[in-house]
């Protein structure tokens, strides 16, 4: 009968079902924790859009002033904390729009969809971000991670016109995985965490680089020599400015073999010989495999006229 049917417990459905692990429960968003639940967003957080009902939206009448008035762009750059902003209103201009408090997270659904971040400061908004406030019971910064991972979701629900769009209509039935409270305050201490780590290694990194551009510079223009070669050394002044005594200046196609690259149709590639393209050396010091590279169908003696191997 129905009535039975409606008494299966979880562990019953997980023995009958080897794709559930013990614990957990299928539901519509996915398998989840048996003390996990499932709610709309508009169920768990207050979500409202921004305004400003100024027309046309650039006269400088409502701006200017001490007011902030963040942009997508803003949340988008901020990494999760807004602590900076691209312009500001005046008292004409806050008549037009609305003020959050400092804290609210901010959610971008117009551009850059699903971008979030922390204000650290009161602000006002247009209407191509939204504000959240959640509810009771409903760790923010809990909130904050589980949005933000799923920013490839909420793109593929967005609008494609000229740009990228998504509305409220969307995302207030939008079903969430729900822990209990203190699950919620565990999962946001530890992401938290692994946040700042990640920060400090961040920077950390971004120090260690400056020292070796600043080593770089110096070694590379001769202002600090290597002990061996620098003692007792001068400089001369050269076309290039100054240079240690014992450099010489030397046309740059004296120092090695210049080749022209290949140019071909595109029913060249993807077979043949490996072959570096721009992708290759963007953002790299170095190729250290032909396995990441493409290829290209050439013969031989173009092997021979474009070939690096010496």
């Amino acid at each position: 009968m129905k009535g039975d049917r409606s008494l299966t417990t979880n562990s019953q459905i997980s023995s009958l079902n080897p794709q559930i692990p013990e614990g957990y429960k299928q539901t519509e968003v996915g398998v989840i924790p048996n003390g996990w639940n499932v709610q709309a967003f508009q169920d768990i957080a207050l979500l409202e859009r921004g305004k400003f009902t100024a027309r046309p939206r650039n006269d400088p009448k409502y701006y200017g002033g001490e007011i902030p008035f963040i942009q997508t762009g803003d949340v988008t750059n901020s990494n999760g904390n807004i602590n900076t902003f691209s312009q500001t209103l005046n008292q004409e201009g806050i008549k037009v729009s609305k003020l959050f408090p400092a804290g609210t997270i901010f959610f971008t659904i117009a551009a850059n969809i699903g971008d979030v971040g922390f204000s650290s400061f009161d602000t006002a908004c247009p209407d191509s971000l939204i504000a959240i406030k959640p509810v009771k019971l409903i760790n923010k910064y809990w909130l904050f991670h589980e949005i933000r991972s799923r920013k490839k979701v909420f793109e593929g629900l967005a609008t494609h016109n000229t740009q990228l769009n998504i509305n409220l209509e969307k995302l207030r039935p939008y079903l969430l995985p729900i822990p209990p409270i203190a699950e919620q305050n565990l999962i946001a201490r530890a992401l938290s965490d692994t946040d700042a780590l990640i920060e400090s290694l961040e920077q950390l990194l971004a120090k260690k680089r400056q020292i070796k551009q600043g080593t770089m510079q110096e070694l590379l223009t001769g202002k600090s020599r290597v002990q061996e070669f620098g003692k007792g050394k001068g400089y001369k002044q050269t076309e290039l400015g100054l240079i240690p005594d014992d450099w010489i200046l030397s046309p740059l196609g004296n120092l090695g073999q210049f080749k022209n690259g290949i140019n071909k149709g595109s029913e060249a590639f993807g077979h043949g010989f490996p072959f570096v393209n721009l992708m290759d050396v963007f953002g790299a010091s170095q190729i250290s495999s032909v396995d990441s590279c493409s290829l290209v169908d050439i013969l031989c003696q173009g092997i021979d006229f474009m070939s690096l191997n010496d």
